[in-house]
């Protein structure tokens, strides 16, 4: 579980880049002018919460008797690693979206993706915390 659980954020990361740096291989029917907004907003929202468990997996592997488990990970919520994990997360689509803008040929940069993806960023921290003061509270 532990190797899942470090090794998801790395390769969501990288098939959300792949995704952003390429043309779709399947035409999307119909799209609304801020669709696209809701893509970012769920995908960093993933993203965030993803690099929230790779971050803290590897700060409780130092404690060899911490009997962690995915419930422990989230009822023991640390600001720390979710700001860490807000933190890349930020670069991580402030980088794509250059990438966008610079090197790809089908994609271009937009300033209103990258608010959505702080949105979502900021969704997916706020989803950590609400979950462990749930934890939290029904475990007291």
């Amino acid at each position: 579980m532990k190797h899942l659980l470090k090794g998801v954020a790395p390769v969501y990361t990288l098939v959300i880049a792949y995704l952003s740096l390429t043309s779709l291989p399947f035409p999307i029917p119909f799209e609304l002018s801020f669709q696209d907004k809701v893509y970012h907003a769920i995908a960093y929202s993933i993203m965030a919460i993803v690099w929230y468990f790779f971050f803290y997996v590897g700060y409780v592997s130092k404690f060899p008797d911490y009997s962690w488990n995915i419930k422990n990970i989230l009822e023991d919520f640390s600001r720390t690693v979710v700001i860490g994990a807000m933190v890349l997360s930020f670069i991580i689509g402030v980088l794509i979206e250059l990438g966008q803008g610079y090197f790809s040929q089908n994609r271009s940069m937009d300033i209103f993706d990258v608010f959505a993806n702080v949105f979502g960023i900021i969704i997916g921290a706020f989803l950590l915390y609400v979950i462990s003061k749930m934890l939290q509270i029904k475990k007291s």
